[in-house]
């Protein structure tokens, strides 16, 4: 195995799905459901943006991609590690599905064992941050207003 550093975000998704291979499904799901949080929030989400290094057009782009390799892969991205890793972590695509892995983490749902291996793998830094509250909707989530990491409350 390589040393944590010199391995890319496919090989440190593949690790995790070896690793967590019955957590697969509520991880693609959570990664749909953030795809639905975004879109449910498009128009808050364009007028928060402040984030420097990506544009928010940019940021749905991606969230697009990773949305048709769920509906075109469903199932087998749950039974396969390296299927799961290759579509979802592949190239700028990682960008979206990391930042729901480690705002997956912050939920009752995930497992401490899970979370800490998230955070080993990909960090605790979210690129984008989903603060709880006020004005964003989700079906069956507390979270809410979008900002930036780096903008204050």
């Amino acid at each position: 195995m390589k040393a944590l550093e010199d391995m890319t975000n496919l090989e440190r998704a593949y690790h995790l799905a070896k690793l967590f291979p019955h957590s697969l499904m509520e991880l693609t799901t959570f990664i749909g459901k953030e795809i639905e949080l975004f879109k449910s929030n498009r128009e808050l989400v364009y007028n928060a943006w402040t984030e420097d290094i990506i544009t928010v057009s940019f940021w749905y782009q991606v969230m697009g991609n990773i949305e048709r390799v769920l509906s075109k892969n469903d199932s087998k991205l749950c039974r396969y590690a390296r299927r799961f890793s290759d579509q979802l972590f592949d190239g700028y695509d990682a960008f979206f599905s990391i930042n729901a892995l480690i705002h997956y983490t912050e939920k009752e749902e995930c497992g401490r064992k899970l979370a800490f291996a998230i955070h080993l793998l990909f960090g605790e830094q979210k690129l984008v941050q989903i603060l709880k509250p006020e004005s964003c909707t989700h079906q069956s989530s507390n979270t809410g207003n979008f900002k930036p990491k780096n903008q204050k409350k």
